[in-house]
């Protein structure tokens, strides 16, 4: 006879066979998962159970007997995620428009979750945000009705929302020619750590004429004949179209028939028009004509301007002509002033400027002149004698108002000082109008024109975050980019940036332009102390730039 076997003890079972040999033993692994994938994996609340079965056999029964082990049981946490496409998109677009930009949402993450929607644009546009339902990336009237939203409802995982977001081009020639950023940022209302950031490049469109009448001799005598010229000039990226001109003469010139080019479309007494013309972006036309003073007319001033109407898309505009420069009807004294030097410059508040010119009495009497300006921005002028004709300030000096007796064919320098002010536009013109006039006779003047430039900073910051997984003990690392758009240095430039709630700094993880920086206040740009990044870079000149880098760990 065969002996009996000790008996085996299974714990994992929590039984004890009877008699006979354990002939196998199987363990079967069955494991719960879902049947779908999602962004970021499975689903949160899914369940995850597992069992152990054994199936054996022992003695000698052939028969297989079977036992399972306890259930085991994971619910499956929620992970915030959020994908907006297209990344980027652009337009062209002329003022008083909108223009539309359709994106889509989608809920990458494993669970339901609702979403904020924000931005920003870089020149202040408007900008709304519709659903679209329809997905037909077209705004229909009645998902305009629906109104607008900033944000989405409830959304399950891996749902997805097509939206269009509007932009308005408002009817502002400061924007023609400018490109607006405008950035959209979609927060996770579950984690709101968790965002996805779109942006949408908006180039406006306009015409932008300018109309500047001269003439071809600022002193000419009663009989003379003179050519004026009408420049127009399309400052804008958008052709000028159905264009109409008229000039209305002063009464004491006379329009010298058939010497205008192009010819006018009619003349009616002293009104000369032209219409249906057009101009393409970035150029510019002349208009020409002789015109005969007559000869009774006194020794004065005979300005003349332009009128003009154009088409810009769709918009109709009106402009009226600047001057460069007019007739004065000569007496028997005549004067000229000429700029030794630019009349143009460029600078930055707090600047000293600088205009020499030259008073020349081209009449056969002595005569004093008085000194004046005016200015479109206010600039303090002070005008000074200038003995050597140096064109600058000789120390000591004191302003003047009068040239004194200057003779027949005499000369006198003299020099314009002003200090630049403040002010709160970059690329702000200033035009001057400095003019001398006879004390004897007041029709016997001339004026000069100086344009002053001033240019201050405008300065941009961008800050973004980049955390492939925003859990806790990962890292994020945060860049500010910072730039000088304007055309005037940024002073003292400072930068504060406090860690974030829930992170920690990680040490020596700052840079400068992808330069290491340290931490300590020493003579580097970047010092890190109780819980703020402070970055001192002195002075950002035009155009500058730079990227400061750090990371922070998530608590």
């Amino acid at each position: 006879m065969r002996g009996r076997p000790a008996p085996v003890t299974s714990t994992l079972l929590g039984t004890s066979p009877p008699v006979g040999l354990v002939l196998c033993i199987v363990l079967v692994l069955t494991v719960l998962v879902p049947s779908v994938s999602f962004g970021v994996g499975t689903p949160a609340g899914t369940v995850i159970s597992n069992q152990a079965t054994v199936t054996f056999t022992y003695g000698s029964d052939p028969t297989p007997r079977t036992s399972s082990s306890n259930v085991v049981t994971i619910t499956v946490a929620q992970v915030a995620s959020v994908n907006l496409a297209p990344a980027t998109a652009r337009e062209l677009t002329g003022l008083n428009s909108v223009v539309n930009y359709p994106f889509t949402l989608v809920n990458s993450g494993n669970g339901t979750d609702r979403f904020s929607l924000s931005w920003g644009s870089s020149h202040g546009l408007a900008a709304i945000v519709y659903v679209d339902s329809d997905g037909d990336q077209i705004l229909s009237p009645a998902e305009i009705a629906a109104g607008p939203v900033t944000g989405s409802p409830n959304m399950v995982a891996d749902a997805s929302l097509n939206f269009v977001l509007r932009v308005a081009v408002p009817d502002s020639m400061a924007l023609a020619g400018q490109t607006d950023e405008l950035f959209l940022t979609c927060t996770s209302l579950f984690d709101p750590s968790v965002r996805a950031v779109i942006s949408r490049t908006t180039t406006v469109t306009a015409a932008s004429l300018g109309l500047e009448v001269s003439v071809s001799n600022t002193t000419p005598s009663a009989g003379d004949r003179v050519m004026y010229s009408i420049l127009y000039s399309n400052a804008g990226n958008a052709a000028a179209t159905a264009m109409r001109f008229v000039d209305v003469l002063d009464p004491r010139v006379r329009y010298v028939t058939g010497s205008a080019s192009p010819a006018p479309d009619s003349v009616s007494g002293q009104m000369l028009r032209w219409s249906n013309m057009s101009v393409p972006a970035w150029a510019s036309g002349y208009i020409m004509f002789q015109v005969e003073i007559l000869n009774n007319a006194a020794p004065t001033e005979i300005h003349n301007s332009v009128a003009g109407q154009y088409m810009d898309g769709q918009n109709a505009r009106t402009v009226m002509s600047s001057e460069q420069n007019f007739m004065t009807v000569q007496s028997s004294g005549v004067v000229t002033v000429e700029f030794r030097r630019d009349t143009m410059a460029s600078c930055e508040p707090g600047d000293t400027l600088q205009y020499g010119f030259l008073i020349t009495n081209n009449g056969a009497l002595p005569e004093a002149f008085d000194l004046s300006f005016s200015s479109t921005r206010g600039l303090a002028w002070a005008l000074y004698a200038d003995p050597t004709g140096s064109g600058r300030v000789t120390p000591g000096s004191q302003p003047i108002a009068n040239t004194g007796d200057l003779p027949g064919g005499a000369q006198y320098y003299v020099v314009a000082a002003a200090v630049v002010p403040l002010v709160s536009a970059d690329q702000t013109v200033d035009f001057t109008t400095f003019r001398a006039q006879s004390t004897i006779n007041t029709a016997n003047f001339e004026t000069v024109n100086g344009s002053t430039t001033i240019g201050i900073p405008k300065m941009s910051l961008l800050k973004q975050a980049s955390v492939p997984d925003p859990l806790p003990g990962r890292e994020i690392t945060y860049t500010i980019t910072y730039v000088n758009r304007g055309h005037g240095g940024a002073y003292d430039f400072a930068i504060a940036d406090p860690i974030p709630a829930n992170t920690a700094y990680v040490p020596g993880s700052v840079t400068l332009n992808g330069t290491a920086r340290t931490d300590e206040d020493d003579a580097d740009e970047i010092t890190v102390s109780d819980g703020i990044l402070s970055v001192n870079l002195g002075t950002i000149l035009p155009n500058g730039t730079g990227v400061i880098e750090f990371r922070v760990r998530i608590l």
